[in-house]
């Protein structure tokens, strides 16, 4: 028989599953949350190495990235909770809490490491900076130049002085 009491509400596990929650959403986030028109143009071909592609694999790297680390910490905590342990209900809700600011964290450095791990990906010494940019536009053109300079990221021929490219 199935029976209910507010005494035997386990707060590690409440908080490990809400983890495990929010590290499922992380893992889909590319097919659920992504435009029709991006994953086409994801998934064009191309001569030699295809910037968009790159692009999409930098981008589901740091997102199984994240969501498999929410999920170890969520199926963890539960872990625990099956041996017997317990935190007070502060504490999980603390736990919990606690969800937001490392989506929040991600998010904020998402673009970022999004440009480098994409360039990285598949940059030879040959390619035009132009071919690149075109598929990160999406990008303010100052964290574009900041990977760039950071990373010691060179391209053969730079983005010709014209129009600025548009920013979100």
């Amino acid at each position: 028989m199935l029976d209910w009491s507010n005494t035997a509400i386990n707060g590690l596990s409440l908080a490990g599953i809400a983890w495990d929650f929010s590290g499922a959403v992380a893992l889909s986030r590319g097919w659920f949350f992504v435009s029709d028109a991006r994953l086409k143009r994801q998934a064009a071909s191309a001569w030699g190495t295809n910037p968009a592609t790159a692009r999409a694999f930098a981008e589901t790297r740091l997102d199984t990235r994240f969501g498999l680390g929410q999920l170890l910490l969520g199926f963890g905590m539960q872990f625990v909770a099956s041996a017997g342990f317990s935190i007070s209900p502060g504490i999980s809700s603390l736990a919990i809490g606690v969800i937001p600011v490392a989506w929040t964290v991600y998010l904020v450095g998402y673009p970022y490491r999004v440009i480098r791990n994409g360039l990285r990906l598949s940059v030879s010494s040959d390619a035009a900076e132009s071919t690149w940019r075109k598929h990160y536009l999406d990008m303010p053109d100052l964290l574009w130049n900041r990977v760039l300079v950071n990373e010691g990221i060179e391209f053969k021929y730079k983005v010709p002085p014209g129009p600025k490219h548009p920013t979100n």
